[in-house]
Protein backbone atom coordinates (compact mmCIF):
# COMPACT_ATOMS: atom_id res chain seq x y z
CA UNK A 1 0.00 0.00 0.00
CA UNK A 2 2.83 2.28 1.17
CA UNK A 3 4.30 1.58 -2.55
CA UNK A 4 1.25 2.08 -4.38
CA UNK A 5 1.27 5.82 -2.53
CA UNK A 6 4.38 6.58 -2.93
CA UNK A 7 4.64 6.10 -6.75
CA UNK A 8 0.81 7.89 -7.21
CA UNK A 9 2.29 11.36 -5.53
CA UNK A 10 5.41 10.79 -8.18
CA UNK A 11 3.25 10.79 -11.05
CA UNK A 12 1.13 13.65 -9.99
CA UNK A 13 4.07 16.37 -8.91
CA UNK A 14 5.62 16.43 -12.32
CA UNK A 15 5.89 20.14 -12.28
CA UNK A 16 4.16 23.15 -11.93
CA UNK A 17 0.61 24.23 -13.35
CA UNK A 18 0.13 26.90 -15.40
CA UNK A 19 -2.51 28.78 -12.94
CA UNK A 20 0.03 28.20 -10.29
CA UNK A 21 3.01 29.84 -12.53
CA UNK A 22 0.56 33.03 -13.49
CA UNK A 23 -0.19 33.39 -9.71
CA UNK A 24 3.69 34.09 -9.11
CA UNK A 25 4.06 36.19 -12.05
CA UNK A 26 1.29 38.28 -11.08
CA UNK A 27 2.23 38.23 -7.35
CA UNK A 28 5.94 39.71 -8.85
CA UNK A 29 4.41 42.40 -11.30
CA UNK A 30 2.78 43.89 -8.01
CA UNK A 31 5.45 43.72 -5.96
CA UNK A 32 7.72 45.23 -8.91
CA UNK A 33 5.33 47.94 -9.03
CA UNK A 34 4.82 49.26 -5.66
CA UNK A 35 8.63 49.21 -5.54
CA UNK A 36 9.07 51.66 -8.98
CA UNK A 37 6.40 53.80 -7.44
CA UNK A 38 8.12 54.29 -3.86
CA UNK A 39 11.31 54.77 -5.12
CA UNK A 40 10.40 57.34 -8.03
CA UNK A 41 10.64 59.93 -5.99
CA UNK A 42 14.11 59.73 -4.17
CA UNK A 43 16.13 61.29 -7.47
CA UNK A 44 14.21 64.85 -6.79
CA UNK A 45 15.51 64.94 -3.06
CA UNK A 46 18.52 64.00 -3.60
CA UNK A 47 18.82 66.53 -6.23
CA UNK A 48 17.31 69.52 -4.22
CA UNK A 49 20.24 68.43 -2.08
CA UNK A 50 23.00 68.44 -3.83
CA UNK A 51 21.66 71.86 -5.40
CA UNK A 52 21.17 73.05 -1.80
CA UNK A 53 25.19 71.56 -1.00
CA UNK A 54 26.61 73.49 -3.91
CA UNK A 55 24.67 76.94 -3.35
CA UNK A 56 25.90 77.29 0.55
CA UNK A 57 29.59 75.69 -0.80
CA UNK A 58 29.89 78.55 -3.46
CA UNK A 59 28.83 81.22 -0.80
CA UNK A 60 31.03 80.06 1.94
CA UNK A 61 33.84 79.63 -0.52
CA UNK A 62 33.55 83.11 -1.53
CA UNK A 63 33.30 84.34 1.82
CA UNK A 64 36.27 82.86 3.31
CA UNK A 65 37.97 84.19 0.00
CA UNK A 66 36.68 87.77 0.80
CA UNK A 67 37.89 87.15 4.59
CA UNK A 68 41.53 86.13 3.20
CA UNK A 69 42.37 87.87 0.37
CA UNK A 70 40.21 91.47 0.46
CA UNK A 71 38.69 90.72 -2.88
CA UNK A 72 35.64 88.66 -4.26
CA UNK A 73 36.58 86.13 -6.05
CA UNK A 74 35.80 86.25 -10.16
CA UNK A 75 34.89 82.61 -10.89
CA UNK A 76 35.03 78.77 -9.38
CA UNK A 77 38.15 78.67 -11.08
CA UNK A 78 39.78 81.21 -9.02
CA UNK A 79 38.13 79.75 -5.79
CA UNK A 80 39.66 76.70 -7.08
CA UNK A 81 43.33 77.55 -7.39
CA UNK A 82 42.82 79.46 -3.97
CA UNK A 83 41.92 75.76 -2.68
CA UNK A 84 38.58 77.37 -1.64
CA UNK A 85 36.67 74.94 -3.15
CA UNK A 86 37.79 71.05 -4.81
CA UNK A 87 35.14 71.05 -7.94
CA UNK A 88 33.43 73.22 -9.70
CA UNK A 89 29.24 73.64 -9.43
CA UNK A 90 27.62 72.35 -12.04
CA UNK A 91 24.19 73.74 -10.41
CA UNK A 92 25.01 77.36 -9.62
CA UNK A 93 28.07 79.94 -10.80
CA UNK A 94 29.75 82.71 -9.05
CA UNK A 95 28.94 85.80 -11.18
CA UNK A 96 31.93 89.12 -11.50
CA UNK A 97 31.44 91.49 -9.40
CA UNK A 98 31.09 95.23 -10.59
CA UNK A 99 33.85 96.95 -8.47
CA UNK A 100 33.85 98.54 -5.83
CA UNK A 101 31.21 96.20 -4.89
CA UNK A 102 30.82 95.20 -1.11
CA UNK A 103 28.62 92.66 -2.75
CA UNK A 104 29.01 89.01 -4.74
CA UNK A 105 26.33 87.22 -7.46
CA UNK A 106 25.44 83.44 -7.70
CA UNK A 107 23.73 82.47 -10.95
CA UNK A 108 21.91 79.41 -11.35
CA UNK A 109 22.64 77.16 -14.30
CA UNK A 110 19.99 74.37 -13.37
CA UNK A 111 16.60 75.35 -13.73
CA UNK A 112 15.75 72.94 -11.22
CA UNK A 113 17.43 73.72 -8.39
CA UNK A 114 16.27 77.24 -6.10
CA UNK A 115 17.05 80.82 -6.68
CA UNK A 116 20.06 81.68 -4.81
CA UNK A 117 19.57 84.76 -2.75
CA UNK A 118 19.75 88.07 -4.70
CA UNK A 119 22.14 90.40 -2.66
CA UNK A 120 24.92 88.70 -0.88
CA UNK A 121 26.75 91.44 1.61
CA UNK A 122 30.08 90.98 2.62
CA UNK A 123 31.06 89.63 5.85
Amino acid sequence: MYQKLSERIRQDESGFTLVELLVVVIILGILAAIVVFSVRGITDEGETAACSADLHMLMTAQETNFAQTGTWAQSQVELQSNGFIARSSTYYDVVAYVSPSTTYSIHKLDAACADPPTELLAP
